[in-house]
């Protein structure tokens, strides 16, 4: 169960990278969805957090990481409530997992970024007039 929702979140959440990778180097496909695509789809597939957890909550129905597991309730809810609260809590648990890697990915992104273009001046030469 663990390592299921380890490599489910793992897989979300470098899609999730890529994604975002792909709406900054490409401005005309960001443009694109904003234009063509309503306001609200539109806004969940630019956001990255939301774009993450909506991907979770599309992988949790497609492959249920967690197999039925649900945390011990203190509280006494009826029983047709479980599938929506077991969906609602898989949906935060493994959004999250995705969130960790995705943020663990972007760190190491911007590190190599920082040791190509920082430390490596010479060989990399800034260019003042780039913005980025």
């Amino acid at each position: 169960m663990i390592f299921n929702l380890v490599m489910t979140g793992l897989a979300v959440g470098s899609f999730s990278v890529i994604w975002r990778k792909l709406l900054n180097d490409l401005p005309r496909f960001r443009k694109g969805i904003k234009k063509y695509i309503p306001y609200p789809v539109s806004r969940a597939l630019i956001c990255g957090f939301c774009f993450t957890y909506w991907l979770s909550l599309g992988s949790l129905i497609v492959f249920n990481p967690l197999g039925g597991w649900l945390p011990p309730l203190r509280a006494i809810i009826p029983v047709a409530l479980n599938p929506l609260i077991y969906i609602f809590i898989s949906w935060m648990i493994l959004g999250f997992t995705a969130l960790l890697w995705r943020s663990f990915f972007v760190i190491i992104q911007e590190l190599i970024d920082y040791e190509m273009y920082t430390w490596n001046r010479e060989f990399y030469p800034i260019d003042p007039d780039h913005k980025h």
